[in-house]
């Protein structure tokens, strides 16, 4: 007894000293910091080792994995290992699990980079590789069981949820989270990610300074939270517009209202005042749903004394919103004399330490 005692202090001071010398010379990727969430919980570590060779690591020891070299990323997922290493330039996808004689290895690509996410579920590993120098990615899924390679282009980030990849993109200045046919807004202004979680069916959705979480089974975001601010909650109005002329040198002297349309129908309009003031249009309208909002320019003609609507020119053009449930979306629209640039998002208060 006392003999089997030693034996595995001593197995345990080696396994330890290992990991140590191979971290000091940084060489170790372990499987929860590969990517994302990996899996929670395992007795089993897996290290790489110089030239990209996978093992496993547990109270026996390290032990070398019937992988070949060139290991760059990988992840546990439900006690399978995904990875992705490099032959000849070449990176390839592959699969392998406790008890395989062998893994699975699906031919994927070449790339001057490494993946900004890797994910798996049962046969079908997913990885998401920068596009050029755009934020978006082109996210590549490798099917073992139908050796087929698919990939889809504009993907923010992903997850998965339900052994299925749940995406975020954008269409046009919305953000959306893609789960299957299901598209759902998320009031995001920066660049977003998923962040992780230990349960996939509340998505953690961030751009770093605000977070919107969301109820994958029920498709719906069921809160929000920033730092530093409060979310304004809706009273007598949940859409705010406000217009200002932002443009260099000494004001214009133009008086302006803008006129604003909701699905085609005039639901008011700006108090009048100087181009360079902000104008200001509030309305209660329907939460949980899109809607097209117009707004129109009407500049005061000094000489006829009378309003008139602004030159097909210099009319912004209409916006398709999704107005949150229990938020007051703001739309901020800003004009340099020649073109619009509109700000969405929804109303927020300072909070005072």
């Amino acid at each position: 007894m006392r003999s089997s005692r030693y034996k595995l202090l001593i197995t345990s001071i080696i396994l330890h000293l290992t990991f140590a010398i191979i971290a000091w010379n940084g060489h170790l990727t372990s499987a929860r910091a590969s990517t994302d969430r990996g899996a929670f919980g395992s007795d089993i570590s897996y290290v790489l080792l110089p030239g990209g060779a996978l093992h496993s690591a547990d109270r026996e020891g390290i032990v070398a994995l019937p992988i070949g070299p060139g290991v760059e990323r990988f992840i546990e997922e439900d006690g399978i290992l995904f990875y992705l290493r490099v032959e000849d330039g070449k990176t390839i996808a592959g699969r392998w699990m406790r008890g395989d004689t062998g893994p699975l290895e699906l031919a994927l690509g070449r790339f001057d980079s490494t993946p900004w996410r890797l994910r798996g579920s049962g046969k079908t590993l997913y990885a998401l590789y920068g596009d050029g120098d755009t934020d978006e990615g082109i996210l590549y899924s490798a099917d073992f069981n139908a050796e087929k390679l698919l990939q889809r282009k504009g993907v923010l980030d992903f997850t998965l949820y339900r052994a299925r990849p749940v995406l975020l993109e954008r269409s046009g200045p919305e953000l959306r989270c893609v789960i299957g046919e299901i598209r759902i807004a998320i009031l995001l202004t920066g660049k977003p990610r998923f962040l992780d979680s230990h349960d996939p069916r509340m998505l953690s959705v961030s751009d770093g300074s605000r977070t919107e979480i969301v109820d994958a089974e029920t498709a719906r975001t069921v809160y929000r939270y920033a730092e530093g601010v409060r979310y304004r909650t809706p009273g007598a109005h949940n859409l705010e517009v406000e217009a200002i002329d932002d443009t260099p040198g000494l004001p214009s002297g133009r008086m302006i209202f803008y006129k604003v349309l909701i699905n085609g129908i005039e639901a008011g309009r700006t108090d009048t005042g100087p181009a360079q003031t902000r104008r200001v249009s509030r309305h209660a309208v329907a939460a949980g749903e899109y809607l097209l909002v117009a707004m129109e320019r009407w500049e005061l003609n000094l000489r006829r004394e009378r309003y008139e609507r602004a030159n097909n020119i210099m009319q912004p053009e209409p916006l398709r919103l999704f107005v949150p449930e229990g938020l007051v979306l703001r739309i901020l629209l800003y004009c340099d004399g020649r073109s619009y640039r509109v700000v969405t998002g929804p109303a927020v208060e300072t909070v005072s330490e």
